[in-house]
């Protein structure tokens, strides 16, 4: 038995060869790592680290843009006089 024995590259060197040749892999593949960044950068709180931080005002109504002013609201006088 003189034939040259040919031993392949591994089962994980295959993986990864028909994983280059296929876009929609690489691509996904890309998209998890951009996630798997933004978890390790949220874990080392460079991102996102006041999210617990209270910023709005509680009970507020709801706006397009943000907070509205005050004559902007449309809201309606308070009537003076007895309260009946």
């Amino acid at each position: 038995m003189s034939a040259a024995s040919t031993s392949s590259g591994g089962v994980w060197a295959a993986s990864w060869r028909r994983l280059k040749t296929d876009r929609v892999g690489v691509v996904s593949m890309g998209i998890v790592g951009a996630f798997l960044l933004v978890v390790l950068l949220a874990a080392t709180n460079l991102v996102a680290s006041g999210w617990q931080k209270e910023v709005g005002v509680p009970n507020a109504p709801p706006t397009f843009v943000g907070p509205q002013p005050a004559e902007d609201t449309g809201a309606i006088a308070t009537p003076t006089g007895p309260n009946v």
